[in-house]
């Protein structure tokens, strides 16, 4: 046997975070364009009335939503050593959760929407609730993502089902006149397109089991985390509660529009900012000087984007009201105003929350949820008797109050001063202030002297603002921003670099195409068995815990053949257009290959541009990936039938080893004649040309073409493993009884190599197989 090469080590978990808040920031960012201009359409299309009534059905549907899914998500991210069960029990619970209480919420909507004193709501709340059970079978897909730190998806994701889901249907309803039901179908869509994508993204076992240890392990995490979240529901959503109970659906839904405007930018940097830190800090809990190291940076980064956010808000606060919502959402403005001053508050807590949970401290942040809860609806009853500004400024305060608490806890769990957090925060009060002065001074002059409409008073402050505090900020860097923004800025920038530098040697598109992801590739003769080892060993690497996704086992043995064309050909054009001075070298190679007609000539590009994509897109997310057909079968197929040997040139060689990922493993799966033509005789159809050849009487000449075709592809494959390029190994699938335990023992090899970069040694790989 071929002795294994060392994988190359993992990029670093800045990197690896900087990625991750790139993507979802971008994400964000998009989204939060999308939402913009959504919120732009349907604010001139639909009446506050509407807006008041969908918000009012959705703070029901989200108390169910968090009930449901909170002993699922957080739980799986969390765990230490994920198994099978732990997937299958959060699966049951997650989908059994949401059918249940759509159910519940079916029967009891009329009594709910009484209580919130909306008797039309009961229709809107039933309907709304069909996004339980569509969220529940989700649910784990979208924590395994999460798990994996695969930022990239969830990004994508999120894009395309709030672009399309929300976005585009919720706007075509309201232009037919659909009226609330819009924004009903809005959520609706959103709900379906974003489980049907997570799904497709990150598959998983469906079985629905609920073992015991598993259940425990969930609930022993899940129950405290579940007990803080309902808390932070009320505090969320109390003063919604409160609007629509003692002002009603008009005023909630002009409340609702200055908060969300409040929460958008927070959403942006808070949420994202969540979503990369719990997964991240998770992974290094036990390293407390690193954490409290991180959590500083992260405080002093969000204090640099969000006090300088809120004293643009508080400046431009009617601009912004008018050129987004309209001019009949004036009473939108104080609001706004008072609750942008919180945007700090809003987002920073966020970074305490996924400390805390990262950490496993979930019940010491629960008793603080509810602190905040009970400021928030206490504050929002007695501020209401002062209208929506009362309510307003309640909230504010709420809100100042439960970021001092989730500060103390931050800085309780490790070892991080309270002196050195505040300071952390003294570059934001710094830098917003550099951006207040000319703000004022320009909105001034451009809304009260010159009398400007709102569009441009909107656009001369924020680019007169940029022309003023750039320069500034470039003189004064090291003062302005200090040592942590400082730090911030140069990873950022040094990441940027390191990802461009990949990108212009070749090796990808933006990020990095040579992954963290370790690519497993099966390669042997029709018959060998290559897709029956490569399921026994994705089965076996699950039941250690790890991520394992098998893609074009999938593509071909689990999609219907017309979905897979179409699949296969998009990506095969993806990979034509995304690199074309790549595309052209192995157009060349393809085409010199000397393929016996024009339709298997197109075949075969097709394939190896399909697998080019498939590889490059699985193998930048973490995980073990498993490819029953990959690039060096591949060229098992071009030189079957080919009548020149470019394919496996020194040129050619040199190529794909720039194609396979950095941590690439090629299985031989070896087999005797005699036993791979009696499973040929039993396979269904015929698959193979091989198969085709046998049909047609032509065995010996198949047999001979096919052996012909390995040697070569054996040759090239030995040619990468001796230049250090991929480990390889050999599994020998004679009999059908030894499988398991050969599976087993190569898992195990995959296992460590997966886990560190210089485990396991070749002799001991040597070892385990043999």
């Amino acid at each position: 046997m071929t002795q294994p090469q060392q994988i190359a080590p993992r990029p670093n978990r800045v990197d690896q975070a900087l990625s991750g808040w790139l993507w979802l920031s971008s994400g964000a960012v998009v989204q939060g364009l999308v939402t913009i201009g959504a919120l732009a359409v349907l604010a001139r299309l639909l009446s506050p009335g509407d807006f008041g009534a969908v918000s009012a059905g959705m703070l029901v549907v989200t108390f169910a939503s968090n009930v449901s899914q909170v002993l699922v998500g957080p739980a799986l991210i969390q765990h230490p050593r994920l198994r099978t069960e732990h997937v299958e029990t959060g699966f049951a619970i997650a989908l059994a959760g949401g059918v249940v209480l759509f159910g519940l919420l079916w029967l009891l909507g009329p009594m709910a929407a009484m209580e919130l004193h909306a008797s039309d709501l009961s229709p809107v709340l039933r309907a709304l609730a069909g996004i339980l059970p569509l969220q529940g079978a989700g649910a784990v897909a979208d924590a395994l993502l999460r798990r994996d730190l695969a930022f990239r998806s969830v990004a994508r994701i999120r894009i395309a089902s709030y672009a399309i889901g929300y976005g585009g249907v919720g706007i075509t309803v309201a232009l037919l006149g659909g009226g609330l039901w819009a924004l009903v179908a809005a959520n609706l869509s959103q709900a379906a397109l974003n489980t049907t994508l997570l799904l497709r993204r990150r598959p998983h076992s469906k079985r629905i089991r609920v073992s015991r240890p598993a259940l425990r392990d969930l609930v022993t995490f899940g129950a405290g985390l579940c007990i803080g979240k309902i808390g932070n529901y009320f505090a969320t959503e109390g003063d919604y509660l409160v609007t629509v109970k003692w002002l009603g659906v008009y005023a909630l839904g002009l409340y609702e529009r200055a908060y969300q405007l409040m929460a958008m930018p927070a959403i942006l940097v808070g949420q994202v900012l969540d979503d990369v830190l719990f997964p991240a800090i998770a992974q290094i809990q036990t390293e407390s000087e690193r954490v409290a190291r991180a959590y500083r940076r992260v405080a002093a980064a969000v204090a640099l984007f969000a006090l300088p956010l809120s004293a643009l808000v508080l400046i431009l606060a009617p601009d912004i009201v008018n050129v987004l919502l309209g001019p009949k959402w004036g009473d939108v403005v104080l609001p706004f105003r008072i609750l942008a001053i919180g945007t700090l508050f809003r987002t920073s807590y966020k970074v305490s929350d996924s400390l805390t949970r990262a950490l496993g401290a979930v019940y010491r942040r629960a008793w603080r949820e509810w602190t905040y809860a009970a400021l928030v609806i206490g504050g929002a009853i007695i501020g209401q008797n002062w209208g929506l500004p009362g309510v307003a400024a309640a909230v504010l305060f709420a809100l100042l109050a439960n970021y001092l608490l989730t500060a103390q806890l931050g800085t309780h769990l490790v070892p991080l001063r309270w002196i050195d957090y505040f300071r952390a925060h003294a570059p934001g009060v710094r830098l917003a202030l550099v951006v207040a002065i000319p703000a004022v001074v320009i909105a001034t002059i451009t809304r009260t002297v010159l009398q400007l409409p709102s569009p441009i008073v909107l656009g001369a402050t924020l680019l007169g603002t940029t022309l003023v505090a750039m320069p500034v900020v470039l003189i004064s860097a090291d003062w302005l921003l200090g040592p942590d923004g400082t730090w911030l800025m140069r990873e950022g920038f040094a990441f940027l670099l390191r990802t461009r530098q990949k990108g212009a040697d070749g090796n990808g598109e933006g990020l990095p195409q040579r992954g963290p992801g370790v690519y497993v590739e099966f390669v042997g003769l029709p018959g060998a068995g290559k897709s029956v080892a490569s399921r026994r060993v994705a089965d076996s690497l699950r039941h250690m815990g790890l991520t394992v996704t098998e893609p074009t086992y999938h593509m071909d043995h689990v999609l219907r053949p017309a979905g897979r064309r179409v699949l296969k050909a998009w990506y095969a054009l993806r990979g034509l257009f995304n690199e074309l001075r790549e595309a052209a070298f192995w157009s060349k190679v393809l085409w010199l290959s000397g393929q016996p007609t024009i339709g298997r000539l197109v075949a075969e590009v097709m394939n190896w541009f399909y697998l080019m994509t498939t590889v490059r897109s699985e193998t930048a997310e973490r995980g073990i990936h498993l490819f029953d057909q990959g690039l060096c079968q591949a060229i098992w197929s071009i030189a079957y039938e080919a009548s020149y040997a470019e394919i496996t040139s020194r040129e050619s060689l040199a190529r794909l080893a720039q194609l396979l990922p950095a941590q690439s493993v090629i299985v031989l799966v070896e087999a005797s004649l005699p036993t791979i033509g009696g499973r040929l005789q039993l396979r269904p159809g015929l698959a193979s040309r091989v198969e085709r050849d046998m049909a047609a009487g032509l065995s010996v000449t198949g047999f001979a073409r096919a052996m012909g075709a390995m040697a070569r592809t054996e040759a090239a494959i030995a040619r990468l493993a001796k230049s250090g390029r991929i480990t390889l190994l050999r599994l020998h699938n004679d009999a059908d009884a030894e499988l398991p335990e050969e599976a087993e023992k190569l898992a195990d090899v995959l296992q460590r190599l997966s886990v560190a970069s210089d485990e396991p040694a070749p002799a001991a790989a040597e070892a385990v197989l043999r």
